[in-house]
Formats: C-alpha cells, sequence, structure tokens
C-alpha cells in the first residue's frame, strides 16, 4: 500500500532540495541552468520508481548527488551522478538487482508523465561498483549507483571536495587542468599503473593545503564546514583567520604542483588528508604511493605501481614550463622576435 501522494511529495521535496541546489551549482559550468530542471524531474522519476516497490515501506532510502555532479569538477557534457542509499533494502542481495529493478520500474507506463521517457539504459561496472547509466528522450543521462551499506564514504567524499571548491575558485579549474594533463601524459591511468581520477583530485587538495604558503585551502574536514551530507554553503573566512589571502595564478599553480609532487618522497612519507598534512610512513607499508582518504582508511593511490616513473613526468614537465618561461623572458625585450613568434 502506497503513503498518500502528499506525504511522498513533501518527503520528495526535502530530499531533493539539496539535489536541485547542486543541480545549480553544475548548470554554471555547464552555461545552461536548464539541466538543473531536467535533473529534477529525472530525480523525481527515479524516486517514483523506488516508492512504487512493494517492500517500499520497510525501506529507508535517499537519492543523493554525488561525484562530479556535486564536486563542482564537472565538464561540459558531462553525466549526473546520482546514488540511492537504501541501507534497509535486504531484499535484495545484490546491489546490481537492485539497479535492475530500478531500471524496470523507471519504464513503467506510469512514469511518463511529461514526455520524459526513458530512451535506453544498460548496467555496467567502474571499479567493481556498478552503475545503471539512464539516457532520457530529453538528451539527458545519469549515471545512477545503489548502495545498502549503513555508511557511505564516497557521498561524504564529494560533499568534502565541493566545499573546496566553494571555498576558492582556483580549485576547481586547477584540478581539471591536471587531470587533462595527467590523461595526456600516462599519470591517470590506474589500469596501467598510474592514478585513478579521485586520486588526482586529493593530489591537488594536498598541494594546495602543504604545498603552497601561503595555503590556498584549509582542512574542512577536520573543521566540518562542508557540511557532510547537508546542503553546502560558502564557508566563512572569518573562521579560518590564520589563512593568509594566496593570489598564485593558475599557471603558477600548476608548476609548482609538478614541482612538489616531482620530489616529494613517497617512500618515506604518505599523504594524511584527514590531518592536511604529510606524515611518515610505517616500515610494513606495501603500497608505491599511499593516500589516506579524508572519511575512510582507504587508499585512493593503490593503483600505483612505479611511483618513480610517474614521478619522472611530474619531474620533466616542470623542467619544460620553466625552460618556455625563461625563453618568454629572454625574447620579452625583443618586438621583432615577439612578431615572428606570433
Amino acid at each position: 500500500m502506497l503513503p498518500a501522494l502528499h506525504e511522498f511529495r513533501r518527503q520528495f521535496k526535502a530530499i531533493a532540495g539539496d539535489a536541485y541546489d547542486c543541480a545549480k551549482f553544475q548548470a554554471r559550468l555547464f552555461g545552461n541552468i536548464g539541466s538543473a530542471s531536467a535533473f529534477l524531474q529525472q530525480s523525481y522519476l527515479i524516486l517514483l520508481a523506488c516508492a512504487r516497490s512493494r517492500h517500499f515501506q520497510r525501506w529507508k532510502f535517499k537519492l543523493f548527488p554525488s561525484g562530479s555532479t556535486v564536486t563542482g569538477l564537472a565538464s561540459k557534457g558531462s553525466d549526473l551522478d546520482l546514488t540511492i542509499w537504501m541501507p534497509n533494502a535486504l531484499f535484495f542481495g545484490q546491489e546490481p538487482k537492485h539497479l535492475c529493478s530500478a531500471s524496470s520500474r523507471l519504464q513503467h507506463p506510469q512514469n511518463s508523465a511529461e514526455g520524459l521517457f526513458l530512451k535506453r539504459s544498460g548496467l555496467y561496472q567502474v571499479l567493481q561498483v556498478p552503475v545503471l547509466r539512464i539516457r532520457w528522450k530529453n538528451g539527458l543521462e545519469v549515471d545512477l549507483c545503489c548502495c545498502t551499506d549503513v555508511y557511505v564514504s564516497g557521498i561524504q567524499n564529494s560533499y568534502l571536495i565541493r566545499g573546496f571548491s566553494l571555498w576558492d575558485s582556483r580549485f576547481a579549474p586547477l584540478c581539471m587542468f591536471v587531470k587533462e594533463w595527467s590523461f595526456r601524459n600516462d599519470v591517470k591511468n590506474p589500469k596501467r599503473g598510474g592514478f585513478n581520477s579521485y586520486a588526482i583530485v586529493l593530489l591537488v587538495a594536498h598541494f594546495l593545503q602543504c604545498g603552497v604558503s601561503p595555503p590556498i585551502l584549509p582542512n574542512l574536514q577536520k573543521s566540518g564546514e562542508y557540511g557532510g551530507w547537508a546542503t553546502v554553503s560558502q564557508p566563512s573566512v572569518a573562521n579560518f583567520c590564520w589563512l593568509e589571502k594566496n593570489t598564485m595564478s593558475l599557471a603558477e599553480l600548476f608548476i609548482l604542483f609538478l614541482d612538489y609532487y616531482s620530489i616529494f618522497n613517497f617512500g618515506t612519507h604518505y599523504i594524511c588528508m584527514r590531518d592536511a598534512a604529510a606524515r611518515r610512513r610505517l616500515v610494513n607499508d606495501v603500497f608505491s604511493a599511499f593516500i589516506r582518504d579524508p572519511v575512510d582508511d582507504h587508499n585512493p593511490g593503490r593503483t600505483v605501481r612505479d611511483i618513480e616513473y610517474l614521478q619522472n613526468r611530474f619531474r620533466w614537465v616542470a623542467f619544460e614550463c620553466l625552460a618556455y618561461i625563461l625563453v618568454l623572458i629572454m625574447d620579452n625585450g625583443c618586438p621583432a622576435r615577439r612578431g615572428q613568434i606570433n
């Protein structure tokens, strides 16, 4: 027996409020605020499909925006990421079964309100995490994953990274630039022994906390300023009066980022995101690079096999950047040569 329609709408409004804010936050990057409204409509259909299950009354569930949808690191044309959190959904022994069930319910004729029909959907895996990719006929794509654990560290991490994006406007573009550079230079390639995308973001965050002076990012995880799963507002600088203003440009930060990690001793130290510091490693540590996750104790740098090779890539590109800058400085006083270059 379904709950009363007005009760369901009340619950949905409370759940979707933060999702809508996150969609608007991402829409500013897309340059199309209409994507926020479409995101809200698709979220409603997904929630409605869950509510129509005969197990609804025994389930506690919430729909969270996750991944780049929350963090502010999405590029134009990125998919919208959603996570269904259902700690009481014991009916499904495995999360992929729940996603398949959600897919079939989303295609129910009753879910065709306002012409928002499914075009296609398919189940695939990302790093052993089952994901349901949904393409709607209005052109929007949604990546939906499900979690039945009581505690979901991935959602907490997404909100923490979003806090960094809100704190300083240079964080997101620096992350995007580093990710693009690392992809082209085989540094971001977990299948071949490189860093994964999440580890790259943590490397940038740690650098902005410990690799520049004065630091650009505070330890939001320790202060609780990022708000957890709640709506994240702009943190107040007054709460971190010890932070001086750092006016470095993105170009300067990128070169310093390369230099910082080209000489970072991963053999004797590890990156502790929880403390915003570099700590000494244990003797029995087996990882080539260790990055302590800010929420739980797993190591996002576990995919790295040869850290010396990756550091050589950092070192070589930093040298090329500095050499190019020297050439520009030498040519600065010669207008004729500048004209030839242009």
